[in-house]
């Protein structure tokens, strides 16, 4: 008889119990096991939760086996053990890629407002300044999630392009392309709300 949201997964009372037979012989015999016998299961679900590669996410999935497996006690079942596990070291990478993303945008406000303050000192170039910035903040709003981010990584936070690659998993070459892409697509769009008659023709 299967386990609740088991989701009819093939025998896996027995797979449990020969699991906790092996763990009482070793621990780390027991986390081979599950290796062997659940590892492209595991890849499977985590590259639909990731979009892609999911590599990392059964790397940590396995650590957390390693951890939590001397005090198992078979319950849920193995499948959904794994299951859960997986779901919730997915649901916080998301969380901590979601905090990260908060702190640099933070950062890249933060620069942007030092550096028009340096820049603009006197009150009526500063009222003239932020009219413009505030253009900008509602072009940049407007890009896609992938290129604010590339825009915020180049000129808020002065990355270089094979660093701004390597942490989007994009070529450097790529990179500046795309940033080209994007200096043009925010000048159009300014260009749109300084003259709203544009849009129209």
């Amino acid at each position: 008889m299967h386990s609740e949201g088991n989701s009819g997964e093939a025998r896996p009372d027995p797979l449990t119990r020969e699991l906790l037979l092996t763990r009482d012989r070793s621990v780390n015999e027991a986390v081979q096991l599950i290796w062997e016998r659940f590892s492209r299961w595991l890849g499977s679900m985590a590259t639909r939760k990731t979009a892609g590669d999911g590599d990392d996410l059964v790397q940590e999935v396995m650590a957390s086996v390693l951890q939590q497996l001397p005090e198992y006690d078979g319950e849920p079942p193995i499948y959904e053990w794994l299951r859960r596990m997986l779901r919730d070291r997915a649901r916080n990478d998301r969380s901590r890629d979601t905090r990260q993303q908060s702190l640099r945008e933070t950062q890249a406000l933060s620069v942007r407002e030092s550096l028009f303050k340096a820049r603009f000192p006197s009150p009526e170039a500063r009222t003239e300044a932020r009219q413009k910035l505030a253009r900008l903040n509602v072009a940049i709003a407007a890009l896609p999630e992938l290129d604010r981010e590339i825009f915020e990584r180049r000129f808020s936070l002065n990355e270089h392009p094979e660093i701004i690659g390597d942490a989007i998993g994009m070529k450097s070459a790529a990179v500046s392309v795309r940033i080209t892409r994007i200096r043009a697509r925010l000048s159009d769009a300014i260009r749109r709300q300084e003259s709203p008659r544009l849009t129209v023709l």
